[in-house]
């Protein structure tokens, strides 16, 4: 019993002592450092990308990655942010938006901009899920727009419009997929 506790004791010194030494070099550190740097995770510049799958998908190489471009020509100066969601609507974005924001805090200060681009979803025809009334469209992007100002105000927001729809090429793709032609 001797020996095992001995050893027991030893060990468990070193432990607490280790401890102790790395507890006070942790509060010597934290008194003299006022953000940690960048390269250890700390707060850096960032952008935000928010939008339906037309941002969700822009780091996919088949559909002409455009967040992926963007990435490689900002590298190492900031961080894309890409928030996509995939079939969502201004207003799915709208509710969520307030649980999305909060969570910058005082790193909001670090966004330089914000890409918001929806209306693809929105503008589907009425019977779909997606559709949002032209008018409530507005609506939602003029609340979205201010929430973000708000939230980043030092950022620059980018407004990127839904890409035109060729109903005759969208019809002809939908019939060689095997699929209605109907949206």
């Amino acid at each position: 019993r001797g020996a095992r506790t001995r050893m027991f004791g030893i060990n468990h010194g070193l432990i607490v002592t280790a401890l102790v030494i790395a507890a006070a070099a942790l509060a010597r550190w934290r008194t003299t450092t006022t953000r940690v740097p960048a390269f250890l995770g700390g707060s850096r510049p960032f952008a935000l990308l928010l939008g339906d799958s037309l941002t969700g998908r822009g780091f996919q190489p088949e559909h002409h990655g455009w967040v992926a471009s963007l990435s490689d020509r900002y590298s190492r100066k900031l961080d894309l942010v890409n928030r996509g969601y995939g079939g969502w609507n201004s207003r799915w974005v709208l509710r969520a938006l307030p649980h999305l924001l909060p969570r910058w805090g005082p790193d909001a200060a670090q966004c330089r901009w914000v890409t918001l681009w929806l209306g693809a979803n929105d503008a589907v025809d009425e019977w779909a899920k997606q559709h949002v009334p032209l008018v409530e469209f507005r609506a939602n992007l003029r609340a979205i727009i201010s929430q973000l100002r708000a939230a980043f105000p030092e950022a620059k927001l980018l407004l990127l419009t839904p890409p035109p729809c060729d109903t005759d090429a969208w019809a002809a793709h939908r019939l060689r997929q095997g699929k209605s032609s109907e949206r």
